[in-house]
């Protein structure tokens, strides 16, 4: 995991059991899907679910892993889930300051969908991940996106995020 820290991001396969990944798809989905997707300017027609207790588990278990990897404390400051659908995109940008360090991971996808971003060095990276795979990364330091999703019938890519600040650092007092 020496990449989070040197490059900004780092991809993890099998983060869960793409089972596991399933059944929090269907918790979620079922949970938004008799609701209309909303227009974000940021996203195109989306739906979003903030601090869903479906991934209240997956968040406490993910919180000693991230601060293992960082090498320091870590406060967790929120989770959130964005379902994708036909003409969703994710514009170019960083994460404002509660999203210090960042965990994106795939639930369901439908179609392969790139999130694509700029490593510490510039370099650019298009990375594809199955359900339960995840992108660890430097939210208010790398930039990313995703290119508008194009597909003859609806797509669903359903995609948890979960975020931290340094627990002594420039960010500490931040929150969801």
């Amino acid at each position: 995991m020496a990449n989070l820290i040197k490059n900004g991001y780092q991809k993890v396969t099998n983060l869960i059991t793409p089972e596991n990944a399933q059944e929090l798809a269907h918790i979620l989905w079922t949970d938004i899907k008799d609701y209309p997707p909303k227009y974000d300017p940021d996203r195109g027609f989306v739906w979003q679910l903030y601090k869903s207790s479906c991934l209240k588990d997956l968040a406490t278990k993910f919180h000693p892993m991230m601060e293992k990897i960082v090498g320091e404390p870590l406060k967790e400051t929120y989770w959130f889930t964005t379902i994708y659908t036909n003409n969703s995109y994710m514009v170019r940008h960083t994460d404002r300051d509660a999203c210090e360090i960042s965990l994106s991971l795939n639930l369901k996808s439908d179609v392969n969908w790139t999130l694509n971003l700029q490593d510490l060095q510039g370099k650019e990276h298009r990375l594809n991940t199955k359900a339960g795979d995840g992108i660890f990364y430097l939210g208010r330091e790398v930039l990313h996106e995703r290119e508008l999703l194009l597909s003859k019938k609806q797509q669903i890519y359903i995609q948890s995020f979960f975020h931290w600040v340094r627990s002594n650092g420039d960010f500490a007092c931040e929150t969801g």
